[in-house]
């Protein structure tokens, strides 16, 4: 094939329709993507933002026994959804705060548990349920001789060593109700607002 000297092949700027080249290969190729998929600027964040948990009603039931211990050991145990972790520890922090300040400083240690070896054993066992909550235990150690309600006792120490005191004994006994409140205000401040089910109250009385 012959060679022709001083060729130069044609320049894409100026070439004509259907040569091959683009017509302006600098322009910009227009954005239709905006109309595809339209988006809203209305500013309204307010979906982001975490909804109000709905409280819950549970009815609140002591597991006490009383032994020769000189302080009083209480617990409770209960499940939240993971989702709600945060939210949850916060009231959870408030609520403890909350013990440590009133009641004549008698609050001396607290303790909480994420049942972690619970929750695997859970899984293992075909409760779906496992992968989306949360499993803890709350510990509270109290010195009864700085409470305010150290002379409190409503007289099932003497009767039997174990006990059930459910919210019927409270309402009946002014002493229940008293060394009952520690439940009452757990369930209305985190139970009823973060627990999936009914918390689990327990207590080791002098």
């Amino acid at each position: 094939m012959p060679v022709r000297e001083n060729w130069r092949p044609p320049s894409p700027v100026h070439a004509p329709l259907g040569s091959g080249y683009a017509s302006n290969p600098t322009s910009p190729r227009p954005n239709t993507s905006s109309s595809l998929t339209p988006r809203s600027h209305s500013g309204n964040t307010s979906a982001l933002k975490s909804p109000v948990p709905q409280k819950k009603r549970f009815e609140i039931g002591i597991h006490v026994t009383y032994t020769d211990t000189s302080m009083c050991h209480r617990f409770v145990t209960f499940e939240i959804e993971k989702k709600d972790e945060v939210r949850c520890k916060s009231a959870l922090d408030e609520y403890v705060r909350r013990f440590y300040r009133d009641d004549n400083s008698s609050m001396l240690y607290h303790k909480i548990q994420e049942d972690d070896e619970l929750m695997s054993h859970m899984k293992g066992t075909g409760f779906s349920d496992a992968e989306q909550e949360k499993y803890m235990t709350l510990c509270m150690v109290y010195n009864p001789e700085k409470s305010n309600k150290k002379k409190q006792n409503s007289g099932n120490a003497i009767k039997d060593k174990m006990v059930y005191v459910d919210e019927t004994d409270m309402a009946r006994l002014e002493a229940e109700e008293q060394l009952g409140l520690w439940a009452r205000e757990f369930n209305d401040k985190v139970g009823e607002l973060f627990c999936v089910k009914r918390p689990r109250f327990s207590e080791l009385r002098p």
